[in-house]
């Protein structure tokens, strides 16, 4: 019996070669820039509890990004209150 020998060097389309971190890194931005738009959309939104909470004769309506603004403002404030103390008392722990 006699032996065939195939050749596969021909019989192969060449190759492309795909860049994997290139295609990684488009896709990781395609999913932030989805992530930004969606979280954009949800600060854009009413914040329904706020709006109660601070409602006017007006009816004036408030932004969750207004409300991140005003808790993350009243933190800061507390904290600079915090260090103050903690400061007037000698600053010991």
């Amino acid at each position: 019996m006699q032996q065939l020998t195939i050749p596969f060097e021909e019989a192969m389309p060449q190759a492309t070669l795909i860049d994997a971190g290139a295609a990684t890194r488009r896709k990781v931005v395609s999913i932030l820039e989805d992530c930004k738009r969606e979280l954009e959309g949800w600060l854009r939104g009413p914040s329904k509890s706020f709006t109660r909470l601070c409602a006017t004769e007006e009816g004036e309506t408030f932004t969750r990004a207004e409300v991140l603004m005003v808790n993350l403002g009243a933190l800061a404030v507390l904290s600079l209150a915090g260090v103050l103390t903690w400061i007037a008392e000698g600053g010991a722990l």
